[in-house]
């Protein structure tokens, strides 16, 4: 019986070991998730304030060349763009003359093609 108690107590030495190892990796596991989320965030905010630069440049190079009547380049906070007006197309009115009743479909090219839809060019 002597023999038995100091046996155990170094299992139990061994299991308090192991239990504060588990522990300390869920929680290294725990931080780690959290600076990858953290950095994920954050490249999501950049580029949803990249995206949204290049949108408000992008609207303001169209009412830039919308004003001039035709091409219009430049730099707006930073960001260059340029603008080319192409009329595409032979005229510039459109008459429908066919009706179409609800519920059915019309297709309006808005390019050359063939009678079998093949765009020409």
């Amino acid at each position: 019986m002597k023999y038995l108690l100091p046996i155990k107590e170094k299992f139990h030495k061994g299991q308090a070991v192991l239990v504060v190892l588990l522990v300390m990796s869920v929680l290294l596991t725990l931080g780690l998730s959290a600076v990858s989320r953290s950095v994920t965030d954050i490249k999501i905010s950049q580029q949803t304030q990249e995206s949204a630069r290049a949108f408000w440049t992008a609207q303001a190079g169209l009412e830039k060349a919308l004003l001039a009547q035709g091409t219009a380049g430049g730099e707006i906070d930073g960001v260059t763009y340029e603008v080319t007006k192409t009329q595409l197309g032979g005229s510039a009115d459109f008459v429908f003359s066919e009706g179409v009743g609800v519920g059915e479909n019309f297709v309006y090219w808005l390019v050359d093609h063939d009678s079998d839809g093949n765009i020409g060019t």
